[in-house]
């Protein structure tokens, strides 16, 4: 399972170039970007704060639910390069997952690139970061300035070199939402050299209507995007209501909502003090079955309250250090991560709470939206929560069956999966029994199966009826993989 641990306080670094009319356009002097005195340059970051980036952008925002998903982005760190320069391990990625699943890595990793790279260059307020949602042409990303200006990113990543087509193409998409400051964000990822981000285009002034307001809807939904990542659907649905107070106005009618909403997050969750600040949040398990892992993730109490919310400044910097054996990550944002290797600081704040493993509030429409990387790890869980032994599994390169498990009597199964997301088509032709016939096979998918079809080739078939029970109660896989 793709759990960071230790390498949070990894740091990398890529090679940035910026396009010469981004700088001091006009005369403007107000951000980093203008007064730059090469156009090329070295950027270092942390790659835990990467991965914060890539999910805050990335989540499923329409999908909320009390699943925690910070961690499904953290299978990004298995296919970077240990060294400095940021290198990205791509013929692992391509031969052990294939090139459907190395195009959505590198879409992850441009992403959280350019928004590290456009926090370091135009001081933006890390927490008005938030997704553009909406079918049709669109950029990827809005946020605000420090000094109240929107910006607008559109990143593409690629391990090729980007052609003038794919550039045009994000020139039109980062040019359809109005806003004062447009940006297109470049990156390539290679095995050998660095990895490069460019920025270009010049940006454009528009937007001359009531920016405050715009501002606090844009900091409303980003506390939507950053409480449903970290799986407090609650939360998420607060600052919904937040940013329909804000839109709407008079005609706002759900405040007994929202407020009985607030009632119930400050007496339901954990309240941690952290260098005298409160946090709310809750504590999941994250093992990976090697050690106990657990991971607390919440967020600054003055955001709860609606006065305090107006008023916040997010933090200067992002801060990481580790006390007993615990490492600690807050966020400019607010949002509080603390990996716990030494529970004992956290015994009399628990009282006696029966902690669960983040995978246990996984439901059937988080599937539906999780990449391949994520959908392995859930059925890794699943097959190690129920004492079965993974023996086999895809990314060793085994191409008849996606894992090969042994279950506590010492009988083995293939088993194969389907995930079916993104509207992509499936292939039912799915299983080979001739080169399965040393093994009683399992299908497990996502899809509605007609049983019929599959009985004949003596196939256990999981289908999304049956997902949806062993998702209820992970035990209940017993039920269909009888030992």
């Amino acid at each position: 399972m793709s759990v960071i641990r230790q390498t949070q306080t990894r740091k990398h670094q890529i090679e940035v170039s910026v396009e010469q009319n981004l700088c001091n356009p006009n005369g403007r002097s107000s951000y980093p970007i203008d007064r730059l005195n090469n156009n090329t340059f070295i950027f270092e970051f942390s790659l835990f704060k990467l991965i914060y980036s890539v999910a805050i952008i990335q989540v499923k925002r329409l999908n909320s639910s009390n699943r925690q998903k910070f961690t499904d982005f953290e299978y990004l760190s298995s296919f970077i390069n240990q060294g400095k320069d940021l290198k990205i391990e791509i013929s692992q990625i391509r031969n052990q997952r294939g090139s459907e699943c190395l195009k959505d890595c590198s879409a992850d990793l441009a992403v959280g690139l350019a928004v590290l790279v456009a926090t370091e260059l135009y001081d933006i307020k890390y927490n008005t970061l938030t997704r553009i949602l909406g079918s049709g042409t669109r950029p990827d990303f809005k946020c605000f300035t420090k000094d109240n200006k929107e910006l607008v990113i559109e990143s593409k990543g690629s391990i090729a070199r980007i052609n003038t087509g794919t550039t045009e193409h994000a020139v039109g998409q980062k040019s359809a939402v109005p806003s004062d400051i447009k940006v297109v964000s470049l990156s390539n990822f290679s095995e050998s050299v660095i990895s490069k981000v460019s920025f270009i285009d010049p940006p454009s002034i528009q937007n001359d209507d009531d920016v405050i307001k715009r501002i606090k809807i844009a900091t409303a939904e980003h506390y939507v995007d950053t409480f449903n990542l970290i799986g407090q659907v609650e939360l998420s649905r607060y600052f919904y209501l937040m940013k329909n107070k804000l839109s709407k106005g008079e005609h706002f009618t759900e405040q007994n909502e929202k407020s009985n909403i607030y009632e119930r997050i400050v007496k339901k969750y954990l309240k941690i003090t952290v260098r005298g600040k409160e946090y709310f949040g809750k504590v999941e398990e994250i093992n990976d079955f090697e050690s106990k892992i657990y991971r607390f993730i919440g967020i600054d109490k003055e955001l709860l309250l609606v006065p305090d919310f107006w008023d916040f400044e997010e933090y200067n910097d992002d801060i990481e250090y580790v006390e007993d054996d615990n490492g600690y990550y807050i966020f400019r944002d607010g949002v509080c991560v603390v990996d716990i290797k030494n529970i004992l600081p956290f015994y009399s704040l628990l009282g006696g709470t029966k902690l669960r493993h983040w995978q246990e509030s996984t439901r059937i429409t988080d599937i539906d939206t999780m990449n391949l990387f994520n959908f392995e790890n859930l059925l890794e869980y699943l097959f190690i929560v129920n004492k079965f032994v993974i023996e086999r599994s895809k990314n060793q390169e085994y191409n008849h069956f996606d894992f090969l498990i042994k279950s506590s009597t010492g009988k083995y199964y293939a088993v194969q999966y389907i995930l079916a997301y993104k509207n992509r088509n499936v292939n039912m032709n799915f299983i080979n029994p001739e080169k399965l016939a040393d093994f009683e096979t399992v299908l497990i998918t996502n899809l509605n199966v007609k049983h019929d079809i599959l009985l004949k080739r003596k196939t256990i078939v999981i289908d999304r009826l049956f997902l949806k029970d062993i998702l209820r109660n992970p035990k209940n896989l017993k039920k269909y993989i009888l030992e």
